[in-house]
């Protein structure tokens, strides 16, 4: 897949900014058909007989993340009792959008209803939604139902498994897909896994007419879905596959997920081994924290973490490639086991990645006391109080470009302090503090003050170091007079950008040997939306028009000027590159073949040799070979001549050392370009005229 450039529609030129992705998105109506990727559902009836729950669909983004979109399908209950369904209504403002990337548009929806007058039993909860997209490899329907059961029962509040790890709905051929389902039960015990399938003969898995025929996955008993290296590098990219997945915990109740798969040859992300895993056991009243860091082997891709199953003891923060959550558990919650799940997607446009890491806390007992001997009574000690939180005196603005911070706060006389900066682990600091080598992007420093009675309350210091980076290919083919840059700033968003093309060019418009500085091309974009990224559609003037349409076209600079969004100073960046003609003709000045003849004068060879330095990276050259009319003419020797010629400098051209495709053509005495009435004009007849073509 390509990582520098994109062509926005036919005849317009991309730039790309090296690690800035620009990305526009077509508006498009709330609910598209034949494109959902994936659906999940879980409820929860308490002692009341309130039933409640939420529903989670995925569909392709069409350029839209207003919600609600996608519309959520046809929800609808069924008490074990009464054999019928009841719709269940999810309006508008119960419907958000959970995620939004380029490839795709999550909305979940959460619904409520009395079933309180239902006899006690098993309940059914289903929704249903249409369609997928067609060539489905291992026939799933194309409508999507996934469904959960769980018990009513007076007095007593029940509720289905929750799947809490993100769907990864990426296959990809570099590497296997592995993805652990993180699964809470209402009892803390772990679930049963099974595999849907509709095909039953001599299936592993469990029986669903509304599941796949076949699977490519595999499931695990704890819950981790796979599929080998040695199957996926043999997958053909664009496929598409399905599962679907039913979680059983030990009261027969029950959640569903299914999910779309796409093939691609995107890698990836990749948790560090210094990240957690594994089973984690904790102590109430001990704060942890578990640090997480995932990297993708993709240049210029960015990877948005999300934590699921947070017990309400703990909370968690997130950050490019980095996640990090802090628990701190009460007494009530020991013997109790949770699964966190902490998924990395990387931003790739077509099908994106998602890799997962599950971790398993567990909340132990501490360890009671030994025995000791009654100690004598000591004096009380005058209780000393903690410290108020640190008084900050000065720090970073709000918003800067500067990758250096200093900061300053005031607190007790003779406290100590201590830092934790970016969530890192906490260190001894002191004022002032600071800091260098600061990446674009959020930045966070808490500041504690200690004395005798322990740590106080926190200073907190965030701000945004924000960054403009602009970065083009060596050479570029222009297609028409228009093109487009994307415009982008790390870490604030922008409400306006404007980019300028320059070319250094002397008096009349030729090549530089007097350094004149002049603008060849503009544009300008505003917009009121919340985005740190934009396109900009830039227009050539005439004298671009005119530089651009020459062998070896004209280098350039775009400066790129960007206002961030509610104020704060202009970001600024610049790059370089040579824009292209798509084609241009060249036509030799004079004749460059005497009378009837096919070898090149030495003008030819002057002419040729200029040329071919002149070519740059052009890619193909059509020579055709024109010849003068005498008297009455012999239309076909002329032609035949004409073709001697065209070979004679495409074949001059290869020895001067241009590396291009040549083909050759003859025009004959058909197409003068002076009158054949006089020498002169019959001289310039005699030619080869080329056209050479530049192509991305």
């Amino acid at each position: 897949m390509s990582r520098t450039a994109r062509w926005a529609r036919p005849r317009v030129f991309t730039v790309v900014l090296l690690a800035l992705l620009a990305s526009v998105l077509a508006a498009a109506a709330p609910a598209q058909a034949s494109h959902l990727k994936g659906a999940s559902i879980d409820a929860q009836i308490d002692s009341a007989g309130q039933l409640t729950g939420s529903v989670q669909l995925i569909a392709a983004n069409y350029g839209s993340c207003a919600s609600p979109y996608p519309e959520l399908g046809t929800v609808s209950y069924k008490p074990a009792a009464s054999g019928s369904w009841t719709t269940i209504s999810i309006p508008s403002g119960n419907q958000t959008i959970a995620a939004c990337t380029p490839g795709s548009v999550t909305t979940n929806g959460t619904f409520s209803v009395s079933i309180a007058g239902a006899a006690d039993g098993d309940v059914e909860v289903r929704m249903v939604s249409s369609a997928r997209v067609g060539g489905i490899q291992n026939s799933a329907p194309s409508t999507i139902t996934v469904t959960s059961k769980l018990k009513k029962q007076a007095g007593f509040t029940h509720r289905t498994p929750k799947i809490t790890s993100q769907p990864a709905l990426g296959i990809s051929t570099q590497a296997g897909y592995s993805q652990q389902l993180a699964m809470n039960t209402e009892s803390g015990t772990a679930p049963t896994v099974a595999l849907l399938q509709s095909a039953n003969s001599g299936a592993t898995a469990t029986y669903d007419t509304t599941a796949p025929s076949t699977n490519l996955v595999s499931v695990t008993s704890g819950g981790l879905v796979e599929i080998p290296f040695s199957t996926t590098s043999g997958l053909t990219v664009g496929h598409y596959y399905v599962y679907k997945v039913r979680i059983t915990d030990d009261l027969g109740q029950h959640t569903e997920r299914d999910l779309l798969l796409t093939v691609s040859n995107n890698t990836p992300p990749v948790f560090s081994g210094d990240s957690a895993s594994g089973t984690i056991d904790i102590k109430p009243g001990v704060p942890a924290t578990l640090n997480f860091t995932a990297t993708d082997a993709d240049a210029g891709q960015t990877l948005t973490m999300a934590v699921g199953g947070v017990p309400s003891w703990g909370s968690s923060t997130t950050g490019n490639g980095t996640a990090s959550v802090s628990l701190n558990a009460p007494e009530s919650a020991v013997g109790t086991t949770t699964q966190i799940a902490v998924d990395a997607t990387d931003s790739d446009v077509s099908a994106p990645m998602t890799s997962a890491r599950t971790v398993t806390v567990r909340v132990v007992a501490a360890p009671a006391p030994d025995p000791t001997p009654t100690p004598t009574p000591t004096p009380t000690p005058t209780p000393v109080a903690k410290p108020a939180a640190p008084t900050l005196v000065s720090g970073p603005p709000s918003t800067t470009t500067s990758r250096d911070a200093e900061i300053r706060w005031s607190g007790e006389a003779g406290g100590s302090y201590t830092c934790v900066i970016n969530n890192k682990p906490a260190e001894v600091c002191s004022s002032p503090l600071k800091l260098s080598g600061l990446a674009p992007g959020r930045h966070t420093v808490k500041v504690f003050q200690t004395n005798a009675s322990g740590d106080g309350q926190i200073l907190e210091v965030s701000w945004v170091v924000t960054e403009a980076r602009l970065d083009v290919g060596a050479k570029l083919a222009v297609k028409s007079d228009d093109l487009t840059v994307g415009c982008k700033v790390a870490g604030v968003n922008i409400e306006r950008c404007i980019v300028d093309v320059y070319a250094v060019v002397d008096a009349e418009g030729g090549k530089a040997r007097a350094a004149k500085r002049v603008k060849i091309g503009t544009g300008e974009f505003k917009t009121n939306k919340t985005t740190n990224a934009v396109d900009i559609e830039l227009t050539l003037n005439a004298t671009g028009k005119r530089l651009v349409n020459r062998l070896g076209g004209v280098k350039v600079t775009l400066d790129m000027t960007a206002w961030p969004k509610g104020g704060g100073a202009q970001l600024k960046a610049s790059g370089k590159s040579v824009l292209l003609p798509s084609r241009v003709k060249v036509t030799p000045a004079t004749g460059i073949f005497a009378h009837q003849s096919a070898k090149l004068t030495p003008a030819a060879r002057a002419w040729v040799a200029a040329t071919a330095k002149q070519l740059g990276t052009a890619t193909s050259i059509r020579c055709t070979g024109h010849t003068a009319r005498s008297g009455q003419g012999i239309p076909e020797a002329n032609r035949r001549l004409g073709l001697a010629r065209a070979k004679a400098i495409c074949g001059a051209l290869k020895r001067a050392g241009a590396k291009v495709k040549t083909t050759t053509v003859t025009a004959g005495e058909t197409q003068p370009r002076s009158s054949n009435q006089t020498l002169a004009g019959r001289a310039k007849n005699r030619r080869v005229e080329l056209l050479v073509t530049y192509q991305r």
